[in-house]
């Protein structure tokens, strides 16, 4: 732009010349109309931008990893005056992995003018996406000056983990062979006589050899009994989303902890075997028992909304001290240490397993060091033992 400065300053200083040295009417008015022309282009261009809106939408708020994905940007001139520059740079900025990219757009707008062009645009880390534009930059006919659209919109979409668990299946977490705990369900009877869960009216369909003969006397009326149900111990995937020392977490450390934790839940979650996913936030820790894919995918945009936490505090500590109904029968913890806890309660879990992202930590019987392109082989590991 500043050359076509220079040049209208030359034009301006041979209109002077011309006026000066030439007498009448028409090198005068060229002169002035040298002159007025930058004012009436600064107005314009000014007037014009106050017209000019730049809308944002995504096809979808939840993305996998890796898709491409449409982007749509709309550029609306209101005006009737028509453009021939509209410079537009759009930031996808990564909250949660803190990376971000750019897009850039060029293309003029005519009157009364609305003009939608597509992008296909992917993220290759997991976490919080927000698309917004940097600047939107007009220019007048002659390209003297230029000044930034205001009015625009941002658009959000939340890049979740992609499929990992395909053809696995965990061979120590078969629900017939799940472990009971000495602890009953309060909320449904079961089939364990060593329980009574409470006695009630004889129905037809009801077992005769159920009948509870001392109340049925008493009452004069036929009562049953019915039995506890012990619980099922559950499997439990925690995920310490803590810095270790402080030291900023990368996308890939994001991308394995999350991949990992989808994967154990999906393989989990069909072989119908009880789960819970929990995770560390700046005020407690979130406890969530998961039944269903569409919980689970929940959990996952729950969790990649909020950045990594830089207080160091530890989700397997805040674990050991809640107030457990039973111990799992299994715990995945999947963190971003450098080195597995010295305190390690055996209430917490049966068994335990820690998956670490840092790839420095030396593998041991219950650690695992896990990075995007060794989780194929650490879930195929997992699934065999």
């Amino acid at each position: 732009m500043w050359y076509t400065k220079l040049i209208y300053i030359v034009l301006l200083f041979i209109g002077l010349l011309f006026s000066i040295l030439y007498d009448g009417i028409f090198s005068m008015l060229l002169f002035l109309i040298l002159l007025l022309l930058p004012v009436t282009q600064f107005c314009l261009v000014h007037y014009i931008r106050r017209k000019i809106s730049v809308t944002l939408q995504v096809k979808q708020t939840e993305i996998g990893r890796g898709n491409a994905q449409p982007l749509y940007c709309t550029l609306q001139n209101k005006s009737r005056l028509p453009l021939n520059y509209c410079h537009t740079t759009l930031v996808l900025h990564n909250e949660t992995a803190g990376e971000a990219e750019q897009l850039e757009l060029q293309l003029p707008l005519q009157g009364k003018f609305s003009a939608t062009v597509s992008f296909q645009f992917s993220s290759q880390h997991c976490g919080n996406l927000q698309i917004r534009v940097k600047s939107c930059r007009i220019m007048d006919y002659l390209h003297l000056f230029s000044c930034l659209v205001r009015n625009h919109t941002t658009a959000n979409c939340v890049v979740v983990p992609a499929e990992q668990a395909d053809g696995f299946t965990m061979q120590t977490a078969n629900r017939t062979e799940q472990e009971e705990s000495v602890i009953y369900d309060p909320n449904r009877p079961g089939d364990d006589n060593t329980e009574l869960f409470s006695i009630r009216e004889f129905q037809n369909t009801d077992n005769p050899k159920r009948i509870h003969w001392k109340r049925s006397s008493r009452e004069e009326n036929l009562f049953v009994k019915e039995y506890s149900r012990p619980m099922e111990k559950q499997f439990c995937i925690l995920l310490d989303r803590s810095q270790p020392n402080k030291q900023p977490v990368t996308g890939s450390q994001i991308d394995a902890q999350m991949e990992c934790a989808h994967a154990l839940s999906c393989i989990l979650l069909r072989q119908q075997v009880p789960l819970v996913l929990a995770w560390n936030t700046k005020e407690t820790l979130q406890i969530q028992l998961i039944s269903t894919m569409a919980q689970l995918q929940q959990c996952m945009i729950q969790i990649l909304e909020e950045p990594p936490l830089s207080e160091p505090v530890s989700a397997l500590q805040q674990l050991q001290e809640s107030d457990l109904p039973i111990p799992y029968a299994m715990l995945f913890h999947i963190a971003h240490m450098e080195h597995l806890p010295e305190t390690a309660d055996s209430r917490c879990a049966s068994k335990q397993l820690h998956l670490l992202t840092n790839l420095q930590v030396q593998k041991q019987d219950t650690v695992l060091p896990i990075s995007m392109e060794t989780l194929p082989a650490v879930l195929t590991a997992i699934c065999n033992a």
